[in-house]
């Protein structure tokens, strides 16, 4: 435990120096604090380390220092990755809750972040498939957590960014595994939950910017091409699957008229296959059998798996 002034001095150091070498070394020194989780990793006492983080004005601290120094790849994965980590906390004050996923979006961190991803998307940079898959993480935990974050993110392009992504680490599971769960969380209309359909109000509802840009951005051939090419990696069949469930409930035809179903049944009829990959699946292929049958009623569009800490 280091005291307040070290803490202070750590986050004045992110957000102020202009010494490049000082900063990446801060990020590091950040990233293992937030790192060091309690013993047992119950969420509880996890949730508790970031929000102390978060409080302490980390957040701030983070995306000053992407925004100051945008052409630092190894400081844009140390800092992206803390984002995540902090986006899916929250804390109360005066009785007034505020999350990490509310913060970042409040201080610009959805463009900042998409920018620093494009600027680094060249194969060529250090560390541009870890920057993509910490983005792409980043952008999941965002989507899940609020019908205005979805509409934020694909306002300002971040569908593009994703499947950019996608594009040029095709066989990176990390990236395809994260780069579907974003585009499955922005294809529901869910909040924080897990194939609960929520009323708009509590930060549910689906968003028409980002449906609309996943089905103009050519979203399907992607997560399909990401089923095809990592059939062993559980995560990206889970999060092909939901992506594909959510896409489907108003574009259906596209997927079938890809060799989706072929997909979806070789996946969920893999032996490795997730209890959530073959529930999602199931639900696809149910929706993609009623789909000339007049009448037919489909469920709403759901949640993927929760973010990830």
């Amino acid at each position: 435990t280091h005291s307040r002034e070290w803490v202070r001095n750590l986050l004045n150091t992110l957000s102020e120096s202009m010494n490049v070498a000082k900063v990446e070394e801060a990020g590091i020194q950040l990233k293992e604090q937030i790192d060091h989780r309690p013993l047992g990793d119950e969420w509880s006492a996890v949730h508790k380390h970031f929000a102390s983080w978060a409080r302490a004005g980390a957040i701030e601290a983070v995306l000053k220092a992407l925004q100051n120094h945008v052409r630092s790849s190894a400081l844009a994965v140390t800092c992206v990755e803390v984002l995540a980590h902090l986006s899916r906390c929250s804390w109360s004050r005066y009785m007034v809750t505020t999350t990490g996923a509310q913060k970042i979006v409040k201080l610009g961190g959805i463009t900042t972040v998409l920018n620093v991803m494009e600027l680094n998307m060249s194969e060529g940079f250090f560390n541009s498939a870890l920057l993509q898959e910490e983005g792409c993480r980043l952008l999941w935990n965002l989507a899940q957590a609020h019908l205005e974050y979805r509409t934020k993110i694909a306002k300002s392009d971040g569908v593009a960014k994703i499947l950019e992504a996608m594009d040029l680490h095709i066989d990176h599971p990390g990236v395809q595994h994260r780069g579907c769960g974003a585009l499955a969380n922005l294809a529901s209309n869910a909040n924080r939950t897990k194939f609960i359909p929520l009323k708009t109000d509590e930060g549910g509802g689906v968003s028409p910017a980002a449906t609309n840009s996943i089905q103009d951005r050519g979203a399907i051939p992607r997560i399909l091409r990401a089923l095809d090419h990592h059939p062993d990696h559980a995560g990206v069949q889970e999060c092909a699957c939901c992506a594909l469930r959510n896409i489907a409930f108003w574009d259906q035809r596209t997927i079938r008229d890809l060799g989706g179903i072929e997909r979806v049944e070789k996946a969920v009829a893999l032996s490795s296959a997730s209890a959530l990959t073959k529930k999602a699946g199931q639900d696809l292929l149910d929706m993609l059998e009623n789909i000339d049958t007049p009448g037919a009623k489909n469920s709403q569009p759901a949640g993927c798996l929760a973010g990830l800490f």
